[in-house]
């Protein structure tokens, strides 16, 4: 009996696609629900990378443009011609669902990384190899264990409001801020809200310049400079090069050089469910 095959659904691979190739904004969210190998037929992850890359450079995504940038890739072979991109803009039934498509195609994904997870963990034992001993805890870590071990789990995070308020240590490493008035503590997240218009570009955009030793502080508050930073122009990347612009200028080239990385366009992961040591390759 022959064996089955590993979990895929290439109708929403192609719905995704298809999305992404008539629709601007799905092509921006599909790169960020979505990686190159969620896709379980190969040609269809090269035509994911394609539109990926253009994202990144702020280009515009359409069947030519994809084309294109196959043909730079050195993919268009695989892919055959460009009818195949033509039908996927066909098969799409509303290019705005391009969450529920990529839900779909992640959980698929999932499913094939866990079997491939579990048959390299098999070999191991099997092997007597001590790593697959290992790589099991680990997998069981990730699962939860079971009901009681995660029973265990939640007792141990568990104190009285006297311990937590005044026993725990209180030492903290401001990135912003001196003291006990730290605007930003290093370990921590940060996050600026408010309605379009207010500067929250201009600030974070200070803040990346001050990090890197561009200054010594930030609406009268010191920041800790000397640190290499990711800036990530998610939206609108020519704006933010502009405001970026009037803030800096040649002498301050080599800190820039050096310091400052720059990402256009939306991350090609999501930093809610992905590891973020994925941030490193950067």
């Amino acid at each position: 009996m022959p064996s089955p095959l590993p979990p895929h659904n290439l109708e929403m691979e192609e719905s995704a696609l298809g999305a992404m190739l008539l629709n601007r904004e799905s092509a921006i969210e599909g790169t960020q629900l979505l990686y190159v190998e969620d896709f379980y037929k190969p040609s269809y992850g090269h035509i994911f990378q394609a539109i990926a890359n253009l994202v990144v450079r702020d280009a515009d995504v359409d069947v030519v443009m994809v084309r294109d940038e196959l043909i730079r890739l050195g993919l268009m072979e695989s892919i055959g011609d460009a009818s195949v991109l033509n039908s996927l803009t066909l098969s799409v039934p509303s290019p705005r669902s391009i969450a529920q498509y990529a839900e779909i195609v992640s959980r698929h994904a999932n499913g094939r990384r866990k079997i491939t997870a579990l048959a390299e963990i098999k070999q191991a034992i099997l092997a007597g190899d001590e790593a697959g001993e290992a790589k099991w805890t680990a997998v069981l870590d990730a699962l939860g264990q079971d009901a009681a071990s995660r029973d265990v789990s939640t007792r141990s995070r568990t104190v009285d409001g006297a311990a937590f308020v005044l026993d725990e240590p209180t030492e903290i490493e401001a990135l912003w801020g001196r003291g006990d008035e730290a605007l930003w503590v290093t370990g921590e997240s940060f996050f600026v809200c408010g309605p379009t218009g207010v500067g929250k570009t201009t600030l974070a955009q200070r803040l990346a310049l001050a990090f890197i030793g561009l200054s010594d502080e930030v609406l009268g508050w010191p920041v800790t400079g000397d640190h290499r930073v990711l800036y990530v122009a998610a939206d609108r990347p020519a704006q933010a090069r502009r405001s970026l612009k009037r803030m800096v200028g040649e002498e301050d080239r080599e800190k820039l050089l050096e310091r400052l990385v720059v990402h256009k366009g939306p991350l090609p992961f999501d930093l809610g469910k992905d590891d973020p040591s994925l941030l490193s390759k950067f």
